[in-house]
């Protein structure tokens, strides 16, 4: 989110947490996040932990990799509970296990996203993929061939 947000001049809210062997996240104490962002970007990453500073704003959620989605679900029900007009979801390696569809499209229920946008480095089994497994409410972001070319770029350092 921090590269991300630095490359595309935008503001940063997080929500610190490292996660342990065991699986489990633990959050990171703000002061503690801020000062590391600080270190690496200086002040070119307007940061906050502060989730009172979504109120009134359009968000984007990023993830590296959603396997359920319950912890994306939550996040996102606490950025609307504080003021968010809206929170998108934007995943650049979708897992996506069994029951995460139950987390992030809920039947019969408001979903915690107004959008989601799932990278296309894992095939979807099913056919037609996010779009026709969802009723169109997961659109898919073509980023292998993005990740193909950076991959390229360092295949001339591989030694045999």
């Amino acid at each position: 989110a921090l590269k991300l947000g630095h490359a595309l001049g935008l503001r940063v809210l997080a929500t610190p947490k490292q996660r342990l062997a065991t699986g489990e996240t633990v959050p990171v104490k703000d002061r503690d996040f801020v000062k590391l962002v600080r270190s690496v970007y200086g002040n070119g990453v307007p940061v906050s932990c502060d989730p009172n500073d979504a109120n009134g704003m359009n968000l984007i959620k990023r993830e590296d990799e959603i396997d359920y989605g319950g912890t994306a679900g939550k996040t996102a029900t606490k950025l609307r509970e504080a003021g968010a007009e809206s929170v998108h979801l934007v995943v650049t390696h979708a897992v996506c296990s069994r029951t995460w569809k139950d987390k992030l499209l809920p039947w019969g229920q408001d979903p915690p996203f107004d959008s989601a946008w799932f990278g296309d480095t894992r095939p979807r089994g099913e056919r037609g993929g996010y779009r026709e497994s969802t009723g169109n409410r997961v659109k898919h972001v073509e980023i292998a061939p993005v990740v193909a070319q950076q991959l390229l770029t360092v295949l001339p350092h591989i030694k045999n």
